[in-house]
């Protein structure tokens, strides 16, 4: 049934809309757009490793931003402010 047909079944006299046919049709077209897009994406999205992209990053480089993640913390907690060791700390990492 398309959304033509339940137009039609409308009682004229009644002024009723076939509620069943019309939620048959949106859950068509629901369906074929999450199908639409699901085929899309398995045909056009690429499927890699999580550091697939990241393939230069080293262990070096997660003990900088380690370093960096705490120098922030530890700013953050002492109320950000804008001169001091901690400021200076921030600003150099």
């Amino acid at each position: 049934m398309n959304w033509m047909q339940c137009c039609r079944n409308v009682g004229h006299d009644s002024g009723k809309i076939d509620l069943f046919g019309l939620y048959n049709v949106i859950s068509d077209v629901y369906n074929t757009v999450v199908m639409f897009f699901s085929d899309l994406a398995s045909n056009w999205v690429p499927l890699v490793q999580k550091d697939f992209y990241k393939y230069w990053w080293d262990q070096e480089l997660s003990a900088l931003k380690e370093e960096c993640v705490t120098a922030h913390e530890a700013w953050k907690n002492a109320g950000k402010p804008n001169a001091g060791e901690l400021f200076e700390t921030k600003e150099i990492i």
